[in-house]
């Protein structure tokens, strides 16, 4: 009898397991789909920023002034 009270302890233990990591990626995973989409634009926007400066310093040498 004492090994089947086991048997349903470990059942329980497995089952609030599983269901403890199905909640929490249910619950974080559209948190870091949207902190990796953050960091996507981030890196977009650097690049933006980067090309526009690239062309400011080329426009203004064409004008000739020195940076």
């Amino acid at each position: 009898m004492i090994p089947a009270i086991k048997q349903k302890r470990w059942d329980l233990i497995v089952i609030t397991v599983v269901f403890g990591v199905a909640t929490g990626v249910y619950t974080f995973k559209p948190m870091l789909d949207e902190m990796a989409e953050a960091q996507e634009k981030r890196k977009l926007l650097e690049l933006a920023v980067a090309e526009a400066q690239a062309q400011e310093v080329a426009s203004a040498e064409k004008a000739g002034l020195k940076i």
